[in-house]
């Protein structure tokens, strides 16, 4: 998503510390440390969408698109794309 160079933001929730510093060099990712173990599977676009509002990164009611794997823990498990209103 960050080859594009859309000024439209990019944000790698993630827990590890090896991944965040990585996503941090590509252009536009900002890395947010965020401990998927906490969060039941079926609420993790909720949680993620709530934090981005929390810190103003997202409007109510700003779409916001939510890229991630159907699988916890699964390396290049990334199989799932949401389009979600913020807040709703």
């Amino acid at each position: 998503m960050s080859r594009i160079s859309s000024r439209i933001p990019v944000f790698a929730f993630t827990r590890s510390v090896k991944t965040e510093n990585r996503v941090a060099l590509y252009r536009g990712v900002e890395p947010v440390s965020f401990d998927l173990g906490s969060v039941p599977p079926e609420q993790v676009s909720e949680r993620v969408v709530g934090l981005l509002i929390e810190c103003d990164a997202v409007k109510k009611g700003e779409w916001v698109i939510i890229s991630k794997g159907a699988h916890n823990n699964v390396h290049g498990g990334t199989n799932t794309m949401n389009i979600v209103r913020a807040g709703q």
